[in-house]
């Protein structure tokens, strides 16, 4: 790119501040390490991401990763990955997820929205020829996986 910046921090703020974006999704990239424990997993960094996202003054969206044809249990609903980063953020975040889905597993405190028309994004994308894909699954395989994203994205328009 034309800005190279060393934290997240200076990362958002310059897409903030110099390309005056709206909004930033902040995710995880592919391959996950863990060691199989409640807190030994990568992705447990997205709960200091929705810290720093608050502190610099933004809305923290959290992507809730959810999942109905996951062969591992503990990814089917919602995962016990997003259940831990919630748990471990000290921001208040919006938590979208597809209209419908089960947010009982959430922890409590953040504001968990219902988002309808989660299949618009998703639509979009095949009509764009986009093939969407993620651990080998597509959006036709795990719906809701796709889905859950798209609602954070949608959140996401509405701010």
């Amino acid at each position: 790119g034309d800005f190279e910046t060393v934290t997240l921090h200076s990362a958002l703020l310059a897409a903030r501040h110099i390309h005056e974006c709206d909004a930033v999704l902040v995710c995880q990239g592919p391959g996950n390490a863990g060691t199989g424990t409640k807190y030994g997993f990568s992705g447990i960094a997205q709960a200091q991401h929705l810290d720093i996202v608050k502190a610099l003054g933004g809305t923290p969206i959290a992507i809730v990763r959810m999942s109905d044809s996951d062969p591992r249990e503990r990814h089917l609903g919602i995962s016990h990955h997003s259940q831990t980063a919630l748990d471990m953020t000290y921001a208040r975040c919006i938590a979208p997820i597809p209209e419908g889905a089960d947010s009982a597993l959430l922890p409590r405190g953040h504001d968990i929205r219902e988002i309808a028309d989660t299949d618009k994004p998703l639509a979009l994308l095949k009509q764009l020829g986009i093939i969407a894909a993620s651990m080998g699954r597509t959006p036709a395989d795990d719906p809701i996986f796709f889905q859950a994203a798209a609602a954070a994205g949608l959140s996401a328009s509405e701010i």
